[in-house]
């Protein structure tokens, strides 16, 4: 319970950050995330927020791991996503990217998937070009998604299949129910 209280205020926290530009040292960590993740500074806190709800319902240390790590790496392919998309890669080389990006950082713009972005986003591209890139990390998001998501999916399915289950039953009942009903009926009668 003290790691999801301390989760809760570390997400409130983050996400005042995020979204209040603030002055001085706030200004600074402010500036430091839109340089970092650049737009997808936004999804580090909606992200940490699932992954609280997650460890609520399920309160293994190996799970909060494995969410921390799932959580990081897609707001990292993400952030590549992004950076790919943008037109940020058309800057230069990796070098200059990350330079430019940095350059923008105190801009909230969706041009931009941060430093972090940059990196894994440019390196990629350098990798396998950019329509490559864009589908490679595509398929890496969609992954990472499934990775985040896995506890939660495979919750619902179990969820859903217990309704379904519940509800075969009450009819099997109801059957039965109007089936003696229907033979009780024919025993008065005849």
């Amino acid at each position: 319970m003290r790691i999801a209280v301390i989760l809760i205020g570390a997400i409130i926290l983050l996400l005042a950050v995020v979204l209040i530009k603030g002055e001085h040292i706030w200004l600074a960590v402010h500036n430091f995330m839109f340089g970092a993740f650049g737009i997808c500074a936004f999804a580090l806190p909606l992200t940490l927020i699932y992954l609280t709800v997650m460890f609520l319902t399920d309160k293994s240390m190996i799970s909060i791991r494995n969410g921390l790590i799932s959580v990081g790496a897609f707001v990292l392919v993400l952030s590549a996503l992004v950076h790919l998309v943008s037109g940020s890669v058309g800057v230069g080389d990796i070098k200059e990217q990350i330079y430019y990006i940095w350059s923008i950082r105190e801009i909230v713009t969706p041009v931009s998937g941060g430093v972090l972005g940059a990196v894994v986003g440019g390196g990629l591209e350098a990798l396998f070009g950019k329509t490559a890139a864009i589908i490679v990390s595509i398929v890496l998001l969609m992954i990472s998604f499934v990775f985040m998501c896995g506890r939660l999916a495979q919750t619902a399915y179990i969820v859903i299949k217990e309704r379904i289950d519940i509800a075969g039953v009450k009819k099997a009942e109801r059957r039965e129910k109007k089936r003696y009903e229907r033979e009780a009926e024919r025993k008065r009668r005849g």
